[in-house]
C-alpha cells in the first residue's frame, strides 16, 4: 500500500513495528504517540478504518505487516 512512504516517515521506528507485528509490544499501550501517528498515516493514505479501537488496531497491524514485507 504505502511501503515507501512508510519507510521514509518511520525509518527509525521499523524495529518497534516489527516487534508489534511479532506480538512483543503493543503499540497502543507502550507507544501510544507512535501508534497515533501510524494510525493517522494509514487513515490519510486511504486504509479503511472503522473507529473501533480493537478492530482498527488489528487492521493497522495487518497492513503494517504487508507493507514491511514488500
Amino acid at each position: 500500500m504505502n511501503s515507501q512512504k512508510l519507510f521514509r516517515k518511520f525509518a527509525n521506528e521499523i524495529q518497534i513495528f516489527n516487534d508489534a507485528i511479532d506480538g512483543i509490544v503493543n503499540l497502543e499501550d507502550e507507544y501510544p504517540q507512535l501508534y497515533k501517528k501510524l494510525y493517522e498515516f494509514y487513515d490519510v493514505n486511504g486504509l479503511q478504518l472503522y473507529g473501533d479501537t480493537d478492530d482498527d488496531y488489528e487492521i493497522v497491524l495487518t497492513q503494517l505487516e504487508k507493507d514491511l514485507t514488500i
